[in-house]
């Protein structure tokens, strides 16, 4: 089956944004929660939901209860072009959730996009599998329209700054690096068609690359 990554990562490089507007976003942090039986989430994506039982129910608990003003994405958190086109490329609709062993420790890992409830904001984090629970790891928070935005995976590779910065105008954010090279698998992220930047756990820290701006 086809990786649908390449699908969006080769949107979100077909068009460059200006630079600064999606950069400035909250640096990233980090939590330690623990595994606990509480009651599912009120919004809850129905059978035919592409986002529907991707997460383990013990993990959705856990970040509605982290993220009160939030709640786990649907497919229809997206346009329908985009869902369509994902499924063409053999994904299953889901843009706000990506699986894989981000941290490289065999357990699989989830990213994950939440969306606004009560808020403006749409956390993308990753949920990072440990013997007890699950470490919630906040790589960045986005802002604007949730619609636009979305997760995936990206496999072992190297990543280097889109040249729109590469000429070093555009200062360093908190754990951004121009290049890296990762055996493990990253999240990429962004806005449909524009803004893109991939992130990769380095065995002590997340960094993070613009491929696009």
């Amino acid at each position: 089956m086809k990786s649908h990554s390449v699908v969006f990562a080769t949107l979100s490089l077909s068009v460059a944004c200006s630079d600064g507007s999606q950069r400035t976003t909250r640096d990233t942090a980090s939590t330690v929660v623990q595994t606990a039986a509480r009651e599912q989430p009120d919004s809850v994506a129905d059978e035919t939901d592409g986002c529907a039982k991707k997460l383990p129910p013990a993990l959705s608990a856990q970040l509605q209860s982290l993220f009160p003003q939030h709640r786990v994405p649907l497919s229809s958190d997206n346009p329908a072009w985009a869902v369509r086109m994902d499924k063409r490329g053999g994904g299953d609709g889901c843009l706000g959730i990506a699986e894989g062993d981000f941290d490289g420790d065999g357990a699989t890992d989830f990213a994950v996009l939440l969306s606004p409830s009560g808020d403006t904001t749409s956390p993308l984090i990753v949920a990072r599998s440990q013997a007890q629970g699950y470490r919630i790891d906040t790589l960045r928070v986005w802002t604007g329209v949730r619609q636009a935005l979305y997760v995936s995976k990206v496999g072992p590779s190297r990543q280097e700054r889109t040249e729109i910065l590469s000429d070093n105008s555009a200062a360093l954010e908190p754990g951004e690096v121009v290049a890296f090279e990762s055996k493990r698998p990253g999240v990429i992220g962004g806005v449909l068609e524009s803004a893109a930047v991939v992130f990769f756990y380095d065995g002590k820290r997340w960094v993070h690359v613009w491929i696009s701006d």
